[in-house]
């Protein structure tokens, strides 16, 4: 498999690790998903939106947050409790 060497700045760099990191995926998978032929945003919300429905977030949090973006004056709320995870005790 060929193999491809992108120069990019430090922090577009972190924020490429980071966004695999939190997908559970290598560098590579997380690029290969983002840059195959018919690839959109909207998979990678999709995807997004499943995993923060397995998560406890409700249907259209996406969609809602997407809307306060540029609004300055918002302030993520506090974190509520986590849900229970079995077999931790």
């Amino acid at each position: 498999m060929p193999t491809i060497l992108v120069e990019l700045d430090d922090s577009l760099a972190r924020h490429v690790e980071e966004a695999a990191r939190r997908e559970r995926k290598s560098v590579s998978e997380w690029v290969k998903e983002r840059v195959k032929p018919g690839a959109t945003g909207v998979d990678a919300l999709a995807a997004l939106e499943a995993q923060a429905l397995s998560n406890g977030y409700p249907p259209g949090w996406v969609t809602v947050f997407g809307t306060l973006v540029d609004d300055e004056s918002f302030e993520a709320p506090s974190r509520g409790s986590c849900r229970p995870v079995a077999g931790l005790d």
